[in-house]
């Protein structure tokens, strides 16, 4: 959907969901920008039982001057009805006629709401709604987003992750990166100090008093009362600081499902994995999130009354499974997987990527890489190397490192103009605006090197020789350096097979 094909529309009306977020409060406003810039006769609304009374949404509003309104009736039909974070028909959505309806929302799509809608973008995989709208904005080449706006956008995303803690789908963070260049920050630290009021308060002293503890894996499982996600965050991070409790994961009953929060202070089970594993979610390794729907529920567990409960039950039971099956070798430790016969591999000859960043940026400027593994923050020096890897990710290497393992080329390297838009959107600076790397980037090949290795027949975590823990899942390949056995690591099967091949006889 682009939003100017809404513009036949005379009179419209943006409705965020009954007792709106940060994030439908933001959305809304960016839809209403956009109309209102283009003189159309527009409002922006919620409905529900009670208008808005959270200190910080009160707040947001007065510094921002959102016009945003509390209304029970509409005194004419629009031509058409947008909603903004929710789709029409939703229980927390007052329903209200109008000609033709739209939806721009980031939750679980209504496919029976569907045909009546004129025109809808919905990502149910996004963090929130802002990035969605925030893209929706600047595909309008005639249109540019005020300071104002993205300082609200900014502050949606922030809610509506458990303040960046748990982001994980990459358009996230890609718009987190543009936003947190145009942000007020000055508003934005008044918001975030009215988080909590005492009402949440209660919750979360309530949820702390009911925790259900596993002591062999050192897990801890807990319910609150329905609430924003930023709260789960608070809870979780207070569990987490428990002695004896390695990970957590709070829980919040919605009408779609349970909001996940997951903490760990461990390597081998970092809470990124754990929000993946639990609900397809993700985030960081030390905090991530995720939505276990009523449809994931009653298909894993056959149960058709979701309660605090039956939930508690699933999570334990899924918890003690993952704990159970779970490979952990220690790089280097005899007891670890012996690899001496194992199969013999060495590198393909393909081409890699590189840049060395103090050909586009200055020394001492921050920069931002989006990698496979998550975000990864670099301060830029002579020392570093950012490669594109076979697929066009992006990694970080030291001087040393890439001067040993790789072969530079005088030929270009080959990428066509989307793909190097691609990879551009994944390096940023973060104290600095963002540069283009067109231009410096340079070709190499791996050097041949030979290694060992097996596929994992269970999830497997390897602590590596230089400190760091990487995960495998069934069918990964778990490797050792022929020269230096203690050298162990996985790679994903996928790309495994594009870059090693089998060790020929007459080879080895």
């Amino acid at each position: 959907m682009q939003l100017n094909e809404l513009l036949k529309a005379k009179t419209i009306v943006v409705q965020c969901h009954n007792d709106p977020d940060a994030d439908a409060i933001a959305s809304g406003w960016g839809l209403y920008q956009y109309f209102h810039e283009k003189q159309k006769n527009v409002r922006l609304i919620y409905g529900g039982s009670k208008p808005i009374s959270k200190k910080n949404l009160l707040l947001m509003v007065d510094l921002l001057n959102i016009p945003i309104e509390y209304v029970t009736a509409l005194d004419e039909e629009p031509d058409l009805l947008l909603t903004a974070d929710c789709q029409p028909g939703e229980r927390n959505v007052q329903t209200f006629a109008a000609k033709q309806y739209a939806a721009v929302d980031h939750h679980r799509i209504r496919e029976e709401g569907l045909a009546h809608l004129c025109a809808y973008e919905i990502k149910e995989n996004y963090g929130a709604c802002a990035t969605l709208v925030w893209n929706l904005l600047c595909a309008e080449k005639d249109f540019t987003p005020s300071g104002q706006l993205a300082t609200a956008l900014y502050y949606g995303l922030f809610m509506d992750t458990c303040k960046l803690q748990e982001i994980y789908q990459q358009e996230d963070r890609i718009v987190r990166n543009k936003l947190e260049k145009l942000f007020d920050e000055s508003i934005q630290k008044k918001l975030i100090t009215h988080n909590l009021n005492l009402s949440e308060l209660t919750i979360v002293g309530k949820a702390l008093e009911n925790v259900t503890y596993n002591e062999k894996y050192r897990f801890a499982i807990a319910e609150a009362e329905p609430c924003d996600p930023n709260i789960l965050g608070i809870i979780s991070d207070q569990i987490n600081e428990v002695d004896g409790i390695d990970i957590c994961v709070i829980f919040t009953l919605l009408p779609i499902g349970a909001k996940l929060s997951v903490r760990s202070c461990i390597g081998q089970a970092q809470a990124n994995e754990i929000a993946h594993y639990l609900a397809n979610g993700g985030g960081h390794k030390q905090k991530a999130g995720g939505m276990l729907t009523n449809g994931m529920l009653t298909k894993n567990t056959g149960i058709t009354e979701i309660t605090g409960e039956a939930v508690t039950r699933y999570l334990t039971e899924k918890l003690q499974a993952y704990f159970d099956d779970l490979d952990i070798i220690i790089a280097g430790q005899s007891s670890s997987i012996d690899l001496s016969d194992a199969p013999m591999y060495q590198k393909r000859r393909y081409e890699i990527g590189f840049v060395h960043m103090t050909d586009v940026y200055h020394v001492g400027d921050k920069i931002r890489l989006m990698t496979l593994e998550g975000d990864v923050d670099r301060v830029v020096d002579d020392n570093l190397y950012v490669m594109i890897g076979i697929e066009h990710e992006v990694y970080d290497n030291t001087r040393d490192y890439f001067e040993s393992h790789n072969e530079i080329c005088d030929e270009p390297f080959s990428i066509t103009e989307q793909e190097l838009s691609d990879v551009e959107r994944l390096v940023c600076g973060v104290n600095t605006d963002t540069r283009s790397i067109a231009g410096h980037i340079g070709k190499c090949f791996p050097k041949t090197s030979q290694i060992r290795a097996v596929q994992a027949s269970r999830p497997t975590k390897i602590l590596a020789k230089y400190g760091n823990w990487l995960s495998g899942e069934p069918g990964d390949y778990i490797v050792s350096r022929a020269e230096d056995p203690t050298d162990m690591y996985i790679v994903q099967k996928r790309i495994f097979e594009k870059t090693y091949e089998p060790l020929k006889m007459s080879e080895t």
